[in-house]
């Protein structure tokens, strides 16, 4: 469609990338976020909420923008 703005998509990658600099596993995310290991391993699996991603970004130290990407629109 023309005109259609690019839809953002999360980059799970990068949270993995970020992790694995720190030496974490979901465990030491989900504990620095304050989230459920359950939580952390359904996010990186594909099932994202607002408020994880948001957790999650602040856990790592960056802003929630670092984490997406835009991807041509469907």
């Amino acid at each position: 469609m023309v005109g259609t703005k690019p839809k953002p998509k999360f980059s799970v990658e990068r949270v993995a990338a970020d992790m694995a600099l720190r030496g974490w596993n979901e465990t030491d995310l989900a504990r620095a976020a304050g989230l459920s290991s359950r939580t952390i391993g359904r996010f990186l699996s594909g099932q994202q909420t607002a408020k994880a991603a948001g957790r999650i970004a602040v856990a790592l130290g960056y802003s929630l923008r670092r984490y997406f990407s835009h991807v041509e629109a469907a």
